[in-house]
């Protein structure tokens, strides 16, 4: 703790005043309705709601919220993250998009310190902030209560950890840390239940991370605390929920399913700019003024271009030749993306919730491209595309309050 202040005090006092304010705004835009409404189907708050309340008097879930894999339940975890904030504000209707805008939250601060130890950059964590602050992508899953909303934050705590893994630094805490995120994400959503076994996995194939007998014991009963509840109910009923995942997770013939993923994928690549998801799809809702303000944006950027003057020095950042940085980020897309893209049985639609393993990769790639852009002498045009980004974020922000918050 000693030294994490001290390497707060090193940083420059207007890039903690900027990171002081960018926080104050993602706070004020994350702030749930009254009646804890958004854009997302507003009968499962409820249903939530009632399962939290029951853990204050003794009665602790066993199985979490039921996903599309037909009868399949994700572990309970989602609850008792819920409860605090919920017990705290006495259950009203928006006390649960409280603990989703907490995760939110301590995503873009993760996000900060993480990009600043992997790239030795603070205005490239900055620049990371201010994206993940304004983007409605993360803004608008942050007003609500939701089992998959908290995968961000633990997804990137997960990585992080793992990196430490790789450069061998700290293993006993960091073997810690990844297992406690491990064990949060799986049980939050599918995607990572899938995806995260794999990727460490891999890991080990490659070599990159090495196995301790002190360490797997206590990965491993990590994990077994995190999943007691669910592991009892699975012994005591025949492993019910693993033999749902399983029969459910088969590739489908249907010629159809790998471009409808792709489609999804897509629109996921460009939702920091523009939400296309079937909650709140952006162009549909607001119509042929956004169209045209998108095309009159970019034209402008031709003129950008012509007005930037090029630079002769060139910034590197260091981790540019980091190869273990490298293997994290192949992994960290690759994986999920072909997880994603194969179409699974009973699995017709990719729902924006689906994508959020990948979401801090996305906000890191984005703030690296801009930054670069800058970094090369086009500081008119980096500029002025983030001009063009809040002005975005701001006016589809306007609709969604107005269709989904007042």
């Amino acid at each position: 703790m000693t030294k994490f202040f001290s390497q707060i005090s090193k940083i420059d006092k207007k890039i903690l005043w900027l990171l002081f304010i960018l926080i104050i705004i993602a706070v004020w835009l994350r702030l749930p309705g009254k009646e804890g409404h958004s854009a997302y189907a507003y009968h499962e708050l409820p249903r939530d709601l009632a399962v939290i309340k029951n853990i204050s008097i003794g009665d602790f879930p066993l199985y979490g919220t039921r996903s599309s894999l037909n009868d399949f339940h994700f572990g309970p975890i989602y609850y008792y993250l819920y409860f605090p904030l919920a017990a705290i504000f006495h259950f009203a209707p928006y006390s649960l998009a409280l603990t989703s805008l907490f995760f939110s939250i301590l995503t873009i601060l993760l996000g900060f310190f993480v990009v600043k130890k992997w790239w030795g950059n603070y205005w490239l964590a900055l620049l990371f902030v201010f994206l993940m602050t304004f983007s409605l992508a993360d803004v608008q899953f942050a007003k609500y209560g939701s089992n998959p909303n908290p995968i961000p934050f633990f997804v990137l705590l997960f990585f992080y950890s793992l990196k430490n893994l790789y450069d061998n630094r700290r293993p006993i805490l960091n073997t810690f840390i990844l297992a406690v995120s491990f064990g949060v994400a799986t049980q939050l959503h599918a995607v990572p239940l899938i995806c995260l076994p794999i990727i460490l996995f891999v890991s080990l194939i490659l070599k990159k991370i090495k196995v301790n007998f002190l360490e797997t014991v206590i990965f491993i009963f990590t994990n077994l605390v995190l999943y007691f509840p669910y592991l009892f109910f699975e012994i005591t009923h025949n492993f019910y929920n693993f033999r749902q995942l399983v029969s459910n997770t088969q590739v489908t013939t249907y010629s159809a399913g790998i471009v409808e993923r792709l489609i999804y994928f897509l629109g996921f690549l460009i939702s920091p700019f523009i939400s296309t998801n079937i909650f709140f799809d952006a162009p549909y809702l607001i119509g042929h003024r956004l169209v045209y303000l998108i095309i009159a944006f970019l034209l402008f950027v031709w003129a950008t271009l012509r007005l930037d003057k090029k630079f002769s020095f060139k910034t590197e950042l260091s981790a540019t030749h980091d190869n273990n940085l490298k293997t994290i980020f192949k992994l960290w897309l690759i994986i999920p993306s072909l997880v994603l893209i194969i179409p699974l049985d009973s699995v017709t639609a990719l729902n924006p919730y689906y994508f959020f393993i990948l979401s801090p990769w996305l906000f890191i790639i984005l703030a690296l491209g801009i930054y670069k852009i800058f970094a090369r002498g086009f500081r008119i045009t980096a500029i002025y595309l983030l001009f063009f980004f809040l002005v975005l974020q701001l006016v589809q922000y306007g609709y969604y309050q107005k269709i989904f918050v007042s």
